[in-house]
């Protein structure tokens, strides 16, 4: 039986997701040889470190990461990602902050460290290589660790880059030794409500908000110069759901 370690970074739990958890590991008990580590209120890199030194030091063969804010967690995506065969195979799904793109991401040719990512068609199927790997159901075989020296897990270092996280400069260490990232394309996990079923109205909500904030700085700007009073209109974000 394969021997898999599910390492779960617990902050701030989403009820969903513990349900998700319970009814994902119920589905998959008799398959595998399944032990789970959870690791609660700390930072985030430190769990992680934490996970991954158990890791090592146990029989499993595979770390599964899973994070709190996401659900829908299936078996089919469990055999996909071993299938894979991969150093590290991630679970496709979309960040919850606007303009909401998918979170498995190759380098793209902007020098802005805000814009460097770029993502696989909407309609990408199936598997394919990428340069940064998120950690919300994510697959690491275990001799992957042998490229990377401690701490395995630091905090992303650009200063305009998401500072808290991991997932960037975990990617480009492994990616710098020739490591190969694998996204899996053909399911989706839900992350924190957000998945492709209604991907299209977040994003339309998402613009719509995006410009009102737009106009409110605008009409800001224009009060430092003259009295202004700001419109209803703008200032009421239920006439723009």
């Amino acid at each position: 039986m394969t021997r898999i370690l599910i390492g779960i970074t617990l902050y701030r739990p989403h009820k969903d997701f513990l349900k998700s958890l319970s009814e994902f590991y119920s589905k998959i008990y008799n398959s595998y040889e399944i032990e789970i580590l959870v690791v609660s209120n700390k930072q985030l890199v430190d769990a992680q470190n934490e996970i991954a030194e158990y890791f090592l030091n146990s029989s499993s063969e595979y770390l599964l990461f899973l994070e709190d804010d996401h659900w829908g967690h299936t078996p089919q995506m469990l055999e996909a990602l071993l299938k894979a065969d991969a150093p590290v195979t991630a679970v496709k799904f979309y960040s919850r902050h606007f303009p909401y793109l998918c979170c498995l991401m190759k380098y793209g040719n902007s020098n802005n460290p805000k814009r460097k990512y770029i993502n696989h068609p909407m309609n990408q199927k199936g598997y394919a290589e990428i340069d940064l790997t998120p950690f919300g159901m994510t697959l690491i075989r275990k001799n992957t660790f042998n490229y990377l020296e401690k701490p395995y897990f630091r905090l992303n270092d650009e200063p305009d880059y998401v500072t808290h996280a991991t997932d960037k400069n975990f990617s480009d260490r492994l990616r710098a030794k020739g490591v190969k990232l694998l996204g899996y394309y053909d399911e989706c996990l839900v992350h924190y409500g957000l998945d492709e079923s209604n991907l299209d109205e977040y994003r339309h909500k998402g613009i719509l908000e995006f410009r009102r904030k737009n106009l409110i700085n605008k009409f800001r700007r224009l009060q430092c110069k003259k009295e202004l009073k700001m419109p209803d209109e703008i200032l009421g974000v239920k006439d723009y759901d």
